[in-house]
């Protein structure tokens, strides 16, 4: 897929796993959009973009994904800008000791669900659109369950049973929806969970921390992959990439 002169929107993407998604789409010279709702974030990764790959290349917006005017603003914003919008990262996220269930529910899982139905209208096909992709990064914990933080669990489980539900839906408006889980990454969420919970710092110590990079990878292999349609992308230390099969049929409609 050729990527140059498209148009992305990364939720979440002044630093950890957003940042690095942000960075590997500037290397292929694509306008990239960070919604995020940490200024002094957004100001230096900013300012880092555009003096590494071009002044503008890099714009921030400061956008609360958890409200439907904020979030819809920002996109019509981009669309208004630029006439086009061609991938969208629903990557915006909190851990599950910061906050209580609503929000967390409201970051983790209802801004997935707001972001893709706000970016369809845009890149829908029958609606005079380019088409695109839209990539949502979910966790190997919506593939298990455990004892401990069941709320932030469940919201990845959403994120997955909402992403293959839709897929086909979204694939009719030239739009490819895939997911990502990837497993212990390396950013300031996981710190925040260890720091405050030995339990689980000692399952995440079991399981192995991997770095934003490979995370990135997995990412941009997915973009290029036209083939992969509601699919889900597991990333784990000891796996590397792969994907995650469902035995089950769907429910008949």
């Amino acid at each position: 897929m050729h990527l140059e002169g498209q148009v992305a929107i990364i939720t979440g993407g002044a630093k950890g796993i957003g940042k690095a998604i942000s960075e590997a789409l500037l290397k292929e010279k694509v306008k990239v959009y960070i919604f995020d709702v940490d200024e002094v974030e957004m100001e230096r990764v900013q300012e880092r973009f555009n003096k590494e790959f071009g002044e503008g290349s890099t714009v921030c917006l400061k956008c609360d994904v958890t409200s439907q005017a904020d979030f819809e603003n920002a996109v019509n914003e981009v669309f208004k800008k630029q006439n086009r919008l061609d991938i969208l990262c629903n990557n915006a996220g909190i851990p599950p000791t910061s906050c209580k269930v609503k929000k967390l529910i409201d970051t983790n899982l209802t801004s997935v669900i707001r972001g893709t139905l706000l970016a369809l209208k845009y890149m829908d096909i029958n609606n005079g659109g380019n088409g695109g992709n839209i990539i949502q990064m979910g966790s190997m914990s919506g593939l298990s369950y455990h004892p401990f933080h069941c709320e932030y669990t469940a919201t990845k489980h959403g994120i997955i049973g909402f992403t293959k539900g839709f897929a086909k839906e979204a694939s009719k408006r030239g739009v490819r929806m895939n997911v990502m889980c990837p497993s212990c990454v390396d950013t300031d969420l996981l710190k925040a969970v260890t720091d405050k919970d030995p339990v689980m710092k000692q399952a995440v110590d079991a399981m192995g921390v991997q770095t934003v990079d490979i995370v990135s990878k997995g990412f941009m292999q997915l973009l290029h992959d036209e083939e992969k349609v509601g699919e889900v992308m597991r990333i784990t230390v000891q796996n590397g990439i792969d994907f995650h099969t469902f035995p089950e049929e769907p429910i008949p409609v």
